[in-house]
Order: structure tokens, then sequence, then C-alpha cells
């Protein structure tokens, strides 16, 4: 059973650590540019007071599939 409390209330304490007051970038968050990855960004922005820097990257291994 997880306590949901708990967690964020750890989450929260992880996000004072390094939270910065000088409107730099304070979290990183790999981002697809999906959903979820957007929501994650959202979250920490606008609930949890942080300045996320969504991060997205090229893989170098495409499949047949994907280049089509």
């Amino acid at each position: 059973k997880i306590d949901w409390a708990e967690r964020e209330r750890e989450l929260v304490e992880t996000c004072n650590r390094f939270r910065r007051n000088d409107g730099r970038f304070d979290v990183v968050v790999p981002s697809s540019g999906g959903k979820d990855s957007a929501f994650v960004a959202h979250m920490l922005k606008h609930k949890y007071g942080m300045n996320p820097l969504t991060v997205t990257w090229a893989p170098h291994a495409y499949t047949d599939i994907g280049w089509k």
C-alpha cells in the first residue's frame, strides 16, 4: 500500500532543496512532447513552484518503421 501523502511530502522536500529564486531553471524534465511529460512540467511549474526545463533528443538508433 502506497502512502501518497507521504510521497508528496518527499517530493516537496526534494523540490525545496533545488528550488531557485533567481528565475533560472531548477529542474530538468525529459520530454517527448506528449501529454505525460507536459503534465509533469505543468505540475512542477504551477503546483510546486519549480521552473522546469523540458529536454528532448533524437535517438541515434532509428528503426525501419521509425524512418517510414
